[in-house]
């Protein structure tokens, strides 16, 4: 997966993990803590894409663990 792609979905991921856990709008820290991650994972992508690549997907796959829970339980899927 693109390190873009993987950057836009872990915003979008704690986004509504916030959403649901604390029931508020959007916050400047989602907003400026994607971008860091965006910046950080483009400077490892230009050394090697790969390992950059890897790295976008396991914080993606972290950003799941954490809010996949209380996003299922705010949505109605669990109780």
């Amino acid at each position: 997966m693109d390190t873009t792609t993987s950057v836009v979905l872990t915003g979008v991921v704690v986004f509504a993990g916030q959403w649901a856990e604390k029931n508020k709008g959007p916050s400047i820290k989602i907003v400026v803590g994607g971008l860091v991650l965006a910046v950080m994972l483009s400077a490892i992508s230009q050394s090697n894409e790969k390992i950059g690549q890897q790295f976008a997907l396991l914080v993606l796959i972290g950003a799941l663990l954490k809010y996949v829970i209380p996003i299922s339980k705010k949505l109605g899927f669990t109780e």
